[in-house]
């Protein structure tokens, strides 16, 4: 991960495991893993994360009562709320019988019936939620996943704005996932007892610029920078190992296919004098 002046790792949802050259690590509340140790900022890393997901009907059954520290941080309203919020909320979900068909009807109606766009009001507006839902009705993802938290609080599910990145671009010249600046993403993630955090992200897909000559070239600079990365600035025993293995590899199937070879032309050679 090149530097951007924080000490997060970014890691799928639910992380099992983190390796690295990392001697102090902790995690808070919210499930966020931290770098503490100085010496290292973090570049690389790896992590196992389990992304299985609960079944519907099971989350659509989840009824037993949150726990006392999840209701009061994560059902908190601004004092002044505009009272139109609440009321669309339940308008919205009024067919709805259990939350995660709330949570769905909301990430639904906010991706459908508003747009995305980076291009922000030029006077900052005395309720930004209320402009972006009743007026606007276009913004970036911050504004929606605001609004969907928001309104599922109003409804008494626990929920909270997630910031982190999503993938983008996939580069086929290190078969790896590019994410850039511009990935950085914004959701929701509503509480469910016995499962935990569940992901929505009511965001509607942002407009992405076609493939060009500029952008596969970019591909390649990335691709090199990787390598540099990996094989220069992160060079250690363990690409060391990894590279005496494939030499290795190498040299013994270079000499199994000399000796197949020569094995092949000694039997024309015998047939022929035969």
């Amino acid at each position: 991960m090149e530097p951007i002046g924080t000490n997060i790792f970014f890691l799928a949802a639910r992380a099992r495991s983190l390796g690295g050259l990392y001697r102090m690590v902790s995690t808070d509340r919210a499930g966020s893993v931290y770098d503490l140790d100085p010496a290292h900022p973090i570049s690389l890393y790896e992590a196992d994360s389990d992304l299985a997901m609960p079944k519907l009907e099971n989350l659509r059954a989840a009824t037993a009562p949150y726990p006392p520290e999840v209701e009061l941080k994560y059902l908190q309203l601004p004092p002044r709320l505009d009272i139109r919020i609440p009321q669309m909320a339940r308008q919205i979900t009024g067919i709805a019988r259990n939350n995660y068909d709330r949570a769905a009807l909301l990430e639904r109606y906010l991706m459908t019936n508003f747009a995305y766009t980076l291009q922000l009001p030029r006077a900052t507006p005395q309720d930004p939620l209320a402009d972006f839902l009743f007026v606007r009705k276009k913004g970036h993802c911050e504004y929606f996943a605001s609004s969907m938290a928001i309104m599922l609080r109003t409804l008494g599910i626990p929920s909270r704005v997630v910031n982190g990145f999503r993938t983008s671009e996939f580069n086929d010249v290190t078969s790896n996932y590019v994410i850039r600046a511009s990935s950085a993403h914004s959701w929701v993630e509503a509480y469910f007892p016995e499962y935990g955090w569940i992901s929505f992200d009511p965001t509607p897909g942002a407009p992405r610029a076609g493939a060009t000559g500029w952008s596969r070239m970019l591909l390649y600079v990335d691709a090199m920078a990787s390598f540099w990365r990996e094989w220069v600035v992160n060079y250690d025993v363990n690409h060391q190992r990894a590279l005496g293995i494939d030499q290795g590899g190498c040299s013994r199937d270079l000499a199994a296919d000399h000796a197949r070879r020569s094995h092949l032309r000694g039997g024309r050679r015998g047939a022929l004098l035969a």
